[in-house]
Formats: structure tokens, C-alpha cells, sequence
């Protein structure tokens, strides 16, 4: 029985930290949804309603794919507009 356990305790952990990080994506969004563009906005749009999909499924192999396509597309819309708004400041400087 423990080895069931602990498989079951992996799993819940699993989903959990997926629905976490499906939140964080979801915030992500709404906050800052207007300073990224359109087609990464979709693409992270549709890896979470997957995401999502697949929790509800409870298909685990394929939460861990999807939460950690999701992490990696999250990580790239926030260094790109990290790195426009510092491109803004920069250029803003230079007018003053």
C-alpha cells in the first residue's frame, strides 16, 4: 500500500502545482496582457486552456509537458516585455 500512496501523493502534487501555475498564467495575463503581443498572448492562452484539459483528464504525463511548455512561454513574454520596457526607458532618456 505505501508504494499506491505515494504514486497517489505524487499525482496530487502534480495537479497541484499545475492548477498553481495555471493561476499564475491566468494573472499573468490579465495584468500585463496589454504589453505583449497578440500571438504570444494566443499561444499562452491556448497551453493553459490545455493545460487545463489535461488536469481536468487527469492525464498526467502530459500535465508535466504542457506545465512546462506553459513556463517556458511565460519566461519568454516576461523577458520580451521586461526588455521592451527597458528599450523605453533607454530611448526616453535620450529624448529628454
Amino acid at each position: 500500500y505505501e508504494k499506491e500512496d505515494q504514486e497517489k501523493l505524487r499525482r496530487a502534487e502534480q495537479i497541484n502545482q499545475a492548477d498553481a501555475i495555471a493561476y499564475q498564467a491566468e494573472k499573468f495575463l490579465r495584468e500585463n496582457g496589454d504589453k505583449i503581443d497578440e500571438n504570444t498572448r494566443n499561444k499562452i492562452s491556448e497551453i493553459l486552456s490545455r493545460l487545463k484539459l489535461h488536469i481536468n483528464n487527469r492525464a498526467f504525463s502530459e500535465i508535466e509537458n504542457t506545465k512546462n511548455e506553459l513556463l517556458r512561454e511565460l519566461q519568454n513574454a516576461y523577458q520580451n516585455m521586461t526588455s521592451k520596457e527597458n528599450s523605453q526607458v533607454n530611448s526616453e532618456a535620450f529624448v529628454s
